[in-house]
């Protein structure tokens, strides 16, 4: 969605806690909890990153493809999201 977008570049602080809501919403389409996670991971802000991490232990699989997705969108997240798969907190299916 381009109007969260453009919020992330006016107030990313005020943003995160907001997209982790809505992140985790199951009411939500799949697709657009796809795309906050893009959204997220495109910050490249450690809170946003931790949302993200955090959301992989609840969304489903379909949604956590987007998560990984939003991590790997920078190198830390991409670390992170290393990391979580090889302590068991993050499918290595997100992997593939």
């Amino acid at each position: 969605p381009l109007a969260v977008q453009a919020w992330a570049v006016l107030d990313p602080p005020a943003l995160v806690p907001t997209l982790g809501g809505l992140l985790t919403n199951d009411a939500l389409p799949v697709d657009q909890r796809q795309a906050i996670a893009q959204v997220l991971g495109s910050l490249n802000r450690d809170p946003a990153r931790e949302v993200l991490l955090t959301a992989l232990k609840s969304v489903p699989g379909n949604v956590a493809l987007g998560v990984g997705r939003g991590l790997v969108a920078t190198p830390r997240g991409a670390e992170q999201l290393l990391e979580a798969v090889e302590q068991g907190k993050a499918s290595a299916r997100l992997l593939q």
